[in-house]
């Protein structure tokens, strides 16, 4: 037993230990219920969407994830023949089963192109060769199962098993304070700016790196200070080429430069009309006009300099070349930055090797598919830069399922196509921007939601499943999916059955 002493002394961490529990419980069920409400919409609507991009998973990136290759893969449709020399493992467009698993283990086969959620290209939903096997019973997933609110509860529930400790302090691998735990996968699903933001190059080049050189300065009252810098160091990215940055201009943009116009790093070059959004030059360079479109060229040499704080350890070494979006020393990546410098398939993967990474050092299993759908979901809005004669509004941000309706109509009537551009949203972000009133009221802001869709007259045509619990009707989901003909046939027949027994 213990003594006075140390019963006192470890008193402290048992108090400590049950008040992080029950936090841990109520922000993990907090988490879960804004997965819930961002995917509940997400069922499998078709068979298959047609995607021949899909995603390469290789075996360094899972020994990474702490998973092995052949389990990420199993259930998957394949996009190229799994081969180990002339011996075809699974034909292209097959299925990953166990027996492909176990010899894809055996032979060590290093990458593997499948299909994936993250390049399924229904705006609403997800197809069936996307999303692969139903976990569930090892067969392909049935239309009309409601896949988002599985992934939302099956990344909830191990959350309430990740540990609250929101700095993770390395030994020699580790390194760093690194936000770890539910407060980072809270963090990636949020899309916010991270405690401790690694630094990444924006241009391609070559590395150089040296000591800062600190300085005494005077101080207005005598005092001499010694000014930053010590112990720190400057990364220097030398570029060299050409960049190119199009601007595409619509009649209602209010365009700030002239061909051939030299200008300068920062310099406006357009304001859009409808939204009043300033676009500047992120460099100095020359314009040039092509077609609709303005082209800001820059060509010849520049050198980017990041001054790396102390305590920071550097990912780069002298000489290293590097592209644009690297990462030049340790930290969390703000997916917003890496979403302008390398687009959205880096963000997607970079998400997914996190959480997994976090769910796999807490001895959590947690398959791809479900962190996918999530992903998917936070890149399911676009920001309409020109409404051209649709129903649309300037500024206005809107599901990619909305603007190709409105597409699809107005090219039927020949009228002028919408433009917009892709956002990255968290997932409270995305809930409150759905087209259902209903489910967005019933998530945040409750008054403000009702208020703005009675003063823009908003319709909800009932899609998604909170939206048709909250009524009281079928939902869209199972049995209750419109579209299938078998299904449509069925209920035909039960509501025949049903006239007779009334009469």
């Amino acid at each position: 037993g213990f003594g006075v002493l140390e019963f006192f002394i470890s008193s402290h961490g048992t108090r400590k230990g049950l008040s992080d529990m029950a936090l841990r419980t109520a922000n993990a069920g907090y988490l879960t219920r804004r997965l819930v409400d961002v995917a509940q919409e997400v069922v499998v609507k078709e068979e298959d969407c047609g995607d021949t991009v899909g995603e390469l998973f290789t075996l360094e990136q899972s020994t990474q994830m702490g998973e092995k290759l052949s389990e990420r893969v199993l259930g998957r449709y394949v996009l190229e023949d799994i081969k180990k020399g002339n011996k075809i493992i699974v034909k292209v467009g097959g299925v990953v089963d166990a027996e492909a698993g176990r010899i894809i283990e055996k032979e060590e086969i290093d990458n593997i192109h499948v299909r994936s959620i993250l390049q399924c290209q229904l705006p609403k939903g997800v197809c069936t060769k996307c999303y692969g096997f139903d976990l569930s019973n090892r067969l392909p997933v049935k239309i009309g199962t409601a896949v988002g609110v599985i992934a939302a509860q099956s990344i909830g529930e191990p959350g309430t098993q990740l540990t609250m400790r929101t700095f993770h302090l390395g030994g020699v691998a580790g390194g760093g304070d690194i936000t770890q735990g539910l407060p980072r996968v809270e963090e990636l699903f949020e899309a916010r700016n991270p405690k401790r933001k690694a630094i990444l190059s924006e241009v391609a080049g070559k590395i150089e790196i040296e000591d800062a050189d600190g300085k005494i300065i005077t101080s207005p009252t005598g005092r001499k200070i010694f000014e930053g810098r010590r112990g720190q160091k400057i990364v220097k990215v030398h570029h060299e080429g050409t960049e190119e940055m199009v601007f595409e201009i619509n009649k209602e943009d209010d365009v700030k430069v002239v061909d051939g116009q030299k200008i300068k790093k920062g310099d406006k070059i357009v304001i859009r009309g409808g939204s009043g959004e300033e676009l500047k030059a992120t460099y100095p360079g020359t314009i040039r006009v092509d077609g609709d479109n303005l082209v800001l060229v820059y060509d010849g040499k520049t050198t980017k300099e990041y001054v790396i704080p102390m305590g920071y350890k550097l990912w780069v070494n002298d000489n290293d070349q590097v592209e644009k979006g690297t990462q030049l020393t340790e930290g969390a990546i703000d997916l917003k930055e890496l979403f302008e410098l390398k687009g959205q398939d880096a963000v997607k993967r970079y998400v997914l090797a996190e959480i997994q990474e976090i769910y796999a050092s807490q001895g959590q299993r947690l398959n791809d598919k479900h962190i996918e759908i999530i992903i998917k979901q936070m890149f399911s809005r676009v920001f309409v830069e020109d409404p051209g004669e649709t129903e649309l509004l300037p500024g206005e941000i809107v599901e990619k399922a909305q603007l190709i309706i409105a597409n699809r109509q107005a090219k039927k009537d020949g009228l002028k196509l919408s433009k917009a551009r892709e956002m990255l949203m968290g997932i409270s972000k995305i809930s409150l921007t759905t087209q259902s009133f209903l489910s967005a009221a019933s998530f945040q802001e409750t008054s403000r939601v009702l208020v703005a869709a009675a003063i823009t007259g908003k319709i909800d045509y009932l899609e998604g499943l909170k939206e048709n619990v909250i009524i009281g009707r079928l939902i869209s989901a199972g049995t209750g999916v419109s579209g299938i003909p078998e299904l449509d046939e069925k209920h035909a027949s039960e509501a025949v059955v049903e006239e007779v027994v009334v009469e």
